[in-house]
């Protein structure tokens, strides 16, 4: 596991998965990696849609019954 040495690195590291991450909340059956997902989303200053997660999230309820 690597360490960020500043802000801009997670950040950084967040553009380049933010596709991913989103992926996990809307396809992943886990509710851990769902978790982790959307806490790495709001936690690494993006302005993150709240309204928009939430859709997500319930989209994903949704899909898994």
């Amino acid at each position: 596991m690597s360490r960020f040495d500043s802000p801009q690195d997670a950040r950084r590291w967040l553009k380049e998965n933010q596709d991913t991450l989103v992926s996990i909340l809307r396809h992943c059956d886990d509710e851990f990696a769902r978790a982790c997902a959307l806490t790495v989303l709001m936690h690494c200053g993006i302005d993150l849609d709240i309204e928009q997660a939430k859709r997500e999230l319930e989209l994903a309820q949704e899909m898994m019954g």
